[in-house]
């Protein structure tokens, strides 16, 4: 027995005469007969199969075919709103385009093309307002270059380098503020002289750093060379200390006192640190089996 193939559609008013015509694909493409539901001619005499209006659900249109069996295969489902006193898909509005996928009589895929007419009218008028040839002269107009030939920016670059500046090195010098830059063969002919020293200048300063020439000119050799001297002297100093702690802790004796544990010097009579010890909770601790944490009381 044939199964239940149902055609349906979605419209924008009710009380229509919506009707489909129904193609198998194939190397026929047979359309449906509605006299007969078969697939039988290109060109059946009467191909309009009527769909009606859902009684509840207003423009909802719908059709149950189940008077034959359908081959597997792909169908097109067209729809259209009679307009006239009969179907003439020539004249009648186009309402939409269902691809459909037939597998043992029973449709398993439904894929919906919209032929919306008023929306292509839309999008028709829409096209009209600009035209091919309007947006090809659009794209015309538009440089080849990213930046426009009278750019006034340009200018800043179509300049040798060499010829941007014409002051002799006395003229930057005297400058208030001066800067290292693309000066031409200028660096090379300072490195080419054997001896190079930098002139005095008031308020001059090394870059990356706050210090002036004549701060500099103030500093004494001997105070340069002294300065890492002591400075490595400094922390040989802190070292020593750090490690005559660490071998009396290791080399002397400790004692628990109530809530603190006394470390004496290597002679075990000279206290030298006191800790205070506490519980998980931090809460003094004599209990030693609860000690949890120490702390130096200095």
């Amino acid at each position: 027995m044939p199964n239940v193939k149902k055609i349906t559609s979605f419209y924008t008013d009710s009380s229509l005469n919506l009707y489909a015509m129904i193609r198998q694909r194939g190397a026929n493409n047979y359309l449906l007969d509605d006299a007969t539901g078969l697939f039988t001619a290109t060109n059946p005499a009467d191909p309009y199969l009527a769909l009606a209006e859902h009684d509840t659900i207003k423009k909802f249109y719908e059709v149950n075919e189940s008077r034959q069996v359908w081959d597997n295969g792909i169908y097109d489902v067209y729809i259209y709103n009679q307009i006239g006193g009969s179907p003439s898909p020539t004249a009648d509005d186009g309402v939409k385009h269902n691809i459909i996928e037939i597998k043992d009589d029973e449709i398993v895929t439904i894929k919906s093309i919209r032929d919306d007419m008023a929306l292509q009218a839309t999008l028709t008028g829409k096209a009209s307002q600009t035209s091919v040839n309007d947006l090809q002269a659009s794209v015309n107009a538009r440089p080849t270059n990213p930046v426009l030939t009278n750019d006034a920016r340009l200018n800043n670059l179509d300049t040798a380098i060499s010829t941007r500046s014409t002051l002799t090195a006395q003229q930057v010098w005297e400058y208030a503020t001066r800067t290292l830059s693309s000066l031409g063969t200028l660096i090379a002919d300072i490195w080419a002289y054997a001896t190079r020293t930098i002139t005095d200048k008031t308020e001059f300063r090394i870059a990356g750093t706050k210090t002036k020439l004549d701060d500099l000119n103030d500093i004494s050799m001997v105070t340069m060379e002294a300065s890492p001297i002591l400075a490595k002297e400094a922390t040989v100093s802190v070292v020593a200390t750090k490690m005559d702690l660490v071998w009396k802790i290791e080399k002397g004796t400790w004692q628990r006192a109530g809530s603190q544990i006394i470390m004496y010097d290597t002679d075990g009579i000279s206290p030298f640190i006191t800790f205070n010890i506490y519980d998980e909770n931090g809460d003094l601790c004599t209990n030693p089996s609860n000690v949890f944490r120490r702390e130096p009381t200095i």
